[in-house]
C-alpha cells in the first residue's frame, strides 16, 4: 500500500485535509502558482465552495470562497515537496494551521501559516499518529478546537460504518458506530454545539436507541427555543424534523410490537 501520510486541519475549521482559504485580494494567484510549476508528487489543489466546507464549523459562506486545498492520504512528497509548494503559496493564504503524519516513520509536523508566512515544526520525531496527538494535547488548551477534532473523526467512522453495513459487514458497521458515539459523547462534554448533539441522535437512531435520540433532541431543542438567529431557526427547523421522524419510528416499532401480541 506505500506510506500513507495523514492531512488534519484544526484551524480555523475542521478538515480532512488542509484546505486554506484564498486572499480575497489574490484570488488568482494560487492557480497561477500551480500551472506555472504544478506539484509532482502530493496532490495540491485550488478548489472553491459555495457553503461551509467543514465539519461542525462557527461560521457559514454565504458567497463562493476559493481553497488551496491539500489533500490526505498521499504517498510522497510531503517530506519537501508540500513545504517548498505552501511557501510560494503563503502570501496568498490566510492564516490556517494543520498536520501532517508519517504512516512508516511516526512523525508529526505542525504546519500554520500566519500573516503570509508558512511555519513547519516537527512536535513528534517517531512512534506518533496525527489523531492521537491531537486528542492529547487539544484536550486542556483548546477545547472546542479538540471538540470539532473528535467530531469530526466521529463523522468519519460514520460514513465507515455505513459502508461496512452495504456490503453486509454488520459486527464492523456496529463498532464504527460505537466507537464514533464514543468521540460524539465527549466532543459534547467540550462544546455543546447542536450540529453535535444532533449527530449524535441520529447515531443513536442507527443503533436502535430511539428512546435516548428521542431524548436527546428534546433537549436540544429546548435549550435553542430562546434563540432568534437566523441560523438557529434553520437549527430548530432541522431538529424538529428529526424529532418527528424518531417519534414516528418509535411508534411505528409501539405499533409493531402490539402486532405481534
Amino acid at each position: 500500500m506505500g506510506n500513507v501520510h495523514t492531512v488534519l486541519q484544526v484551524e480555523p475549521h475542521y478538515f480532512e485535509g488542509a484546505a486554506i482559504e484564498v486572499r480575497p485580494d489574490h484570488w488568482e494567484a494560487p492557480g497561477r502558482t500551480l500551472a506555472a510549476s504544478p506539484p509532482r508528487q502530493v496532490n495540491v489543489l485550488v478548489k472553491e465552495f459555495a457553503y461551509d466546507v467543514p465539519v461542525f464549523c462557527d461560521a457559514s459562506f454565504q458567497e463562493r470562497r476559493r481553497f488551496v486545498v491539500v489533500q490526505s492520504g498521499g504517498k510522497r512528497g510531503y517530506e519537501t515537496e508540500l513545504e517548498a509548494l505552501l511557501r510560494r503559496l503563503a502570501p496568498y493564504l490566510m492564516d490556517a494551521e494543520f498536520y501532517v503524519d508519517d504512516e512508516w516513520h511516526g512523525y508529526v509536523d505542525r504546519y500554520r501559516v500566519a500573516g503570509g508566512e508558512l511555519f513547519v515544526e516537527r512536535v513528534v520525531e517517531a512512534d506518533g499518529e496525527v489523531f492521537a496527538y491531537l486528542d492529547a494535547t487539544l484536550a486542556v488548551e483548546r477545547p472546542r478546537v479538540h471538540a470539532r477534532l473528535l467530531a469530526g473523526r466521529a463523522r468519519a467512522l460514520a460514513r465507515l460504518a455505513a459502508s461496512w453495513e452495504r456490503h453486509g459487514a454488520q459486527e464492523a458497521a456496529l463498532r464504527d458506530r460505537e466507537t464514533a458515539l464514543i468521540l460524539l459523547r465527549r466532543a459534547a462534554e467540550r462544546d455543546a454545539d447542536w450540529r453535535i448533539r444532533h449527530a449524535q441522535a441520529s447515531l443513536l437512531e442507527k443503533l436502535g436507541r430511539r428512546d435516548e435520540a428521542r431524548a436527546l433532541l428534546e433537549a436540544t431543542l429546548a435549550d435553542l427555543e430562546d434563540d432568534v438567529g437566523v441560523d438557529l431557526r434553520a437549527a430548530r427547523r432541522d431538529l424538529r424534523s428529526a424529532l418527528q421522524a424518531c417519534v414516528a419510528a418509535l411508534e411505528g416499532q409501539g405499533a409493531g410490537a402490539d402486532g405481534e401480541a
